[in-house]
């Protein structure tokens, strides 16, 4: 995840029959995965995990120290699906209820180890590309969706350091990756990794548009900044629905799209994809600012993109506000977000504050809930099968259905979405068939004229689109098929 709470960003998990779940892999395409996991069986917390645990006060110390270990092995897992491969199995509130039971276990009865996951960031380098240590640990942001949480990270922050202000910026959910340059010029870029040393995919980071080989004006000597490397809205599902006519597989969402994009070893492939970068931190400098606000200020002047999406409040009240605010205008930015992170402004008060070993004590991330559902549909792609039957599908701002990321459904056929009178920009239902095959059950919002109406022609082929009952056809592949 980019700016990171205790859990992880999103996740772009579906499933698309009762054998096979379809699974982001590590080139961020969606792939098939056997459901069975060779572990599932002998650890519970693995797939399909229960969250609603037995209070702690009902648990000996020996059924405490079973469960731990098994939730130990788990959380492990899930970090290596997540950073590493980029398929996790599990939705991020799942994974987040794994984690707080965990530290609620280790800290309850005295169990907690130096080695446990809740003391360290997530993820390993993987193996294609050399490991690079970071200048400065890239570490996580604690994180809560509980406004008490907020209020209490805030008290804190007072006690211990006075009063102070807040700089608000969205938790952008991407790919956070830090930029180091030296006179100017880029030297390295590097995934976050495990937090203290990440992958070198500075060739892929060149060609990124928003990525300056040289800074602007008047930098410091050596400057390593901390940025977020995500795939806009609008160009992941124009970009989706080109592979999903060209008959490949479609991105799951774009985060996977973009972790899958960074960590291509050909930087032809990465050139061709719609990436950006917002820049949202200092790492390290030869000459450092004395307040957080004053550093995003210089970023434009040497050239770092950064979002306009950032305010200054004097309390924490007005950090409150700023997210409420942010949530209601989530779907009308064009990059995702799960939050927002507020940060103490003053750099001497972030020092006196200081880090754990996983985050940073002078920020925290005030988390939105999962979308539930409902969601809009921004595009239609059409989809040829083997038979040459046509599928239209709806692509989707990713949505939590039954505690998956969803972001596309199937309309299965056109005489189904007349039925429905479903068209893109309509806020549509989401349901799992079976909690299995996603599709829209119905429109909840009518925002457009009218129901979808498919192509004439085949996308792939350019061949006429014939209707036979309720089921659409490509003329050419089906003549083909039945030969």
């Amino acid at each position: 995840m980019g700016q990171d709470g205790a859990g992880r960003g999103g996740t772009g998990q579906w499933i698309t029959d009762a054998q096979s779940v379809t699974l982001t892999g590590a080139n961020g395409y969606l792939r098939e995965m056997p459901v069975v996991d060779e572990n599932a069986e002998d650890n519970p917390y693995l797939r399909d995990p229960p969250t609603d645990f037995e209070p702690v006060e009902g648990l000996s110390p020996e059924e405490a120290r079973e469960q731990v270990e098994l939730l130990r092995e788990a959380v492990r897992e899930h970090d290596r699906r997540y950073y590493v491969e980029n398929d996790p199995i599990i939705a991020d509130r799942t994974y987040d209820a794994l984690f707080s039971r965990l530290r609620e276990l280790e800290d309850a009865f005295d169990l907690a180890r130096p080695d446990s996951p809740t003391r360290g960031v997530g993820g390993e380098p993987v193996e294609e590309f050399d490991t690079v240590e970071h200048v400065a640990p890239m570490l996580s942001i604690e994180g809560s969706g509980d406004e008490a949480d907020v209020r209490e990270f805030d008290e804190r922050v007072r006690r211990e350091v006075g009063p102070v202000d807040y700089v608000c910026e969205p938790k952008f959910d991407g790919i956070s990756m830090e930029f180091v340059y030296e006179d100017g010029r880029l030297e390295r870029a590097v995934t976050r990794g495990d937090g203290r040393e990440g992958d070198d995919v500075t060739r892929n980071a060149r060609t990124i548009g928003s990525v300056p080989q040289r800074l602007h004006g008047d930098y410091p000597d050596f400057l390593a900044v901390r940025g977020e490397v995500y795939m806009p809205k609008d160009a992941f599902q124009a970009y989706n629905r080109e592979r999903i006519e060209r008959g490949e597989d479609p991105f799951a969402n774009p985060r996977n799209a973009t972790a899958g994009t960074i960590r291509q070893l050909d930087p032809a492939v990465v050139a061709e994809r719609p990436l950006e970068v917002f820049y949202f931190d200092v790492l390290a400098a030869s000459d450092l600012e004395d307040s957080h606000r004053a550093e995003l200020e210089r970023f434009p002047e040497w050239g770092l993109r950064v979002t306009d999406h950032v305010e200054v409040v004097d309390d924490i009240d007005g950090a409150i506000d700023y997210r409420e605010r942010t949530l209601e205008a989530r779907d009308d930015l064009d990059f995702e977000i799960d939050g927002t992170v507020i940060k103490v402004d003053d750099r001497d008060a972030r020092e006196e504050l200081g880090r754990t070993a996983r985050h940073d004590r002078y920020a925290f991330a005030y988390k939105f809930p999962a979308r539930a559902e409902v969601t809009p549909i921004v595009d239609v792609a059409v989809q040829i099968g083997r038979t040459g039957r046509v599928t239209p599908v709806a692509l989707l701002e990713p949505v939590d259905v039954g505690g998956v990321t969803v972001s596309r459904a199937s309309l299965h056929n056109p005489e189904e979405i007349a039925e429905k009178n479903v068209n893109v920009g309509d806020t549509v239902r989401v349901q799992r068939a079976g909690d299995v095959i996603p599709y829209v059950e119905e429109v909840v919002e009518k925002e457009s004229e009218g129901h979808y109406e498919l192509p004439d022609h085949c996308p792939v082929c350019d061949s006429a689109i014939e209707r036979d009952g309720p089921m659409a056809f490509c003329t050419t592949v089906r003549s083909e098929e039945r030969r």
